[in-house]
């Protein structure tokens, strides 16, 4: 052991330099504050020009973007009503278009008010000038057109729209696309520059943390010498000492005895080091001694070493714990080994004194209660295999922290039979939405197109009989005294003498639910309404369904089905996703079928 002369210390040191602590302080403050002040400069100065780049894209690029496609969107709605005006029918057709083109040419002038005040003086000021030019040529030529239109010259104001109108149009958009292009480019590029800021300030980052590490390395090796080595040699004398090499093998004790006469936290160590390794010498040699007489299997060993202080108390207890420690062990053993075996109706069979009596009776619980938890968990986890709620019930009772298993059990049933029932349900409608698609898909006629959409819906739906009523006689969202619903298609539908398949807006359920925009559910239904009819019979429906389908708002037709039995609110709701899209379908074959003829009158007129 060491022999240290503690006469030599020397306590007149000033406390601050013989601090440890202080020195760290220190070295801390030198290696972190700098380097932190100058890449929070770096990261002040980045994220200035990242705001900036990023304020000019918010403020000035993007509402210009906006502005400009929404005066893009307006021109051509002012040209498609232009043309819908010398096609117009009628009086009232004319006004409703007048009206929107109105509506458009004031969102025009909205849109190019707010795309001004981004404008940069210079270039962008005089080609936005040059396009305001010229698109007061086009809405001059424009009100020409309608003007013509609205006298019947319908030949001059066909003319006049696809000639100098059209180009004017066709030069006003072009010059909105340079201008989009533009404020789209100046957009990217702001991007880039902010992008560029944050790649700036990363590399920045980056090397001011690479420099400050290296600061700390030097750091830390310049004061290895005086803290880290004196802790290594008193780690490694203390690691001798934990495997009993008393002699510290390897280790030169003249640097423990510099360590020792140190006034700082290290020397402090040293010396506790010293007390403790003798008295703990003796300490281990007697646990040494038990351990080994433990280890050969010898219960009957007892400590031998003087303990003192509190050390009394582990003597003492070491010689009550070896006293009773054989009779535990054995039953423990025995209890083990029926566990391992797969016995859960082992029992401790030895008598247990003391504080011992508890570890029986836990044992008893125990096994008692592991017995049952383990049998019910096994008949749970087969219900639960099986997809079967009913056998997926917990029985046994369970104690203590053996509830949340029932809990947990009772709850993955619960869970279970959920889950299973809202798969089924989504399936149902997903697949409904998927099939359907496939029917309405590709260019079809109106005809076929409706022929499919209700014999898909009455079959997908186990109804028994389905009718499409299409709307005729309306253009461009206008409701007048020739607009009817007209029977188009049918499912199982046998026409009855008396029952009409044409029926005007609020007449019969038909009308009715076209004029409310709702859907209408009637139960019991009378004999004389509608029928279903088959080779062996007839039977009147249980319920009548009778839902509109719109596109942007708009009725564009009405299906009607029967059914034994009333609908469940899932098929109701699959009902209510699907009808938009039957209205975009319909809409667009219509839509293809004006378009041919639109393009034949033109062709004749040409």
């Amino acid at each position: 052991m060491i022999n240290a002369n503690y006469s030599q210390l020397n306590t007149e040191k000033f406390f601050f330099f013989r601090s440890i602590r202080s020195k760290l302080i220190l070295m801390f403050l030198a290696a972190s504050v700098i380097p932190l002040a100058i890449l929070g400069s770096v990261a002040i100065i980045q994220l200035y020009f990242a705001k900036t780049a990023t304020f000019e894209v918010t403020e000035n690029y993007l509402p210009s973007i906006i502005n400009l496609n929404n005066a893009e969107n307006a021109l051509m709605h002012i040209i498609e009503a232009q043309k819908n005006h010398i096609i117009a029918p009628d009086d009232a057709t004319m006004r409703a278009l007048e009206n929107k083109i109105e509506a458009q040419q004031q969102i025009l002038t909205k849109a190019l008010a707010g795309f001004e005040i981004t404008l940069d003086e210079g270039k962008e000021t005089e080609a936005f000038e040059k396009f305001q030019h010229i698109l007061d040529d086009f809405l001059r030529l424009n009100n020409q057109v309608i003007l013509l239109s609205q006298k019947n010259e319908d030949d001059k104001a066909q003319a006049l729209s696809i000639g100098k109108a059209n180009d004017i149009f066709q030069e006003t958009l072009a010059l909105t696309e340079i201008m989009l292009e533009t404020n789209v480019v100046g957009s990217e590029n702001a991007k880039i520059a902010t992008n560029t800021a944050a790649h700036t300030g990363v590399m920045l980052t980056l090397i001011v943390s690479i420099v400050a590490m290296i600061i700390v390395i030097m750091l830390a090796i310049l004061i290895a010498n005086s803290i880290a080595k004196p802790i290594l040699v008193i780690t490694s004398a203390a690691r001798k000492l934990a495997t009993d090499d008393a002699t510290l093998t390897g280790i030169d004790t003249t640097e423990l005895d510099k360590i020792i006469i140190r006034q700082d936290e290290i020397g402090d160590i040293g010396r506790a080091y010293d007390t403790l390794a003798r008295y703990f010498k003796a300490l281990s040699e007697d646990f040494v001694q038990v351990s080994q007489g433990l280890a050969a299997g010898n219960l009957r060993v007892t400590p031998k070493a003087e303990y003192k202080g509190d050390f009394i108390q582990v003597k003492n207890a070491l010689e009550m714990a070896l006293a009773n420690l054989r009779l535990v062990i054995e039953d423990i053993v025995q209890v083990s080994q029926g566990l391992a075996a797969g016995n859960l109706r082992v029992m401790p069979q030895a008598e247990y004194n003391g504080d011992f009596i508890q570890i029986k009776n836990a044992l008893e619980t125990a096994l008692s209660d592991l017995l049952q938890v383990i049998e019910d968990i096994v008949q749970v986890s087969q219900g639960l295999a099986d997809g079967s709620s009913q056998h997926a019930t917990a029985k046994a009772e369970y104690r203590g922290d053996f509830i949340q298993i029932k809990n947990a059990l009772e709850t993955a049933a619960v869970k279970l039979t959920e889950a299973m029932g809202q798969n089924a349900i989504q399936n149902w409608i997903k697949t409904g939405q998927t099939q359907l698609n496939e029917q309405i898909s590709g260019e079809q006629d109106v005809m076929t197109l409706a022929k499919n959409i209700i014999t898909f819906l009455t079959t997908y739906l186990e109804s028994q009989v389905g009718v499409f009523y299409l709307l005729e006689g309306e253009e461009e969202g206008d409701i007048g005294e020739n607009v009817s619903l007209k029977l188009l298609a049918s499912y199982a539908h046998t026409q009855r003498k008396g029952i009409n398949n044409k029926f005007k807006l609020g007449e019969g359920l038909v009308g009715q639910a076209a004029l409310e925009k709702q859907t209408l559910i009637i139960n019991d239904l009378p004999e004389d309404y509608i029928c279903v009819q088959s080779g062996l019979g007839e039977a009147v429906p249980k319920q009548l369904l009778v839902m509109p389908f719109m596109y942007e708002n708009a009725v564009k037709g009405v299906i009607e089905i029967g059914s034994f039995y009333e609908m469940t609110d899932v098929q109701l709701e699959w009902l209510d996703q699907v009808m938009p899209n039957i209205g975009i379908a319909v809409n667009t074959a219509n839509s293809r079928t004006q378009m041919q003829a639109l393009l034949q009158q033109t062709n004749a007129t040409i």
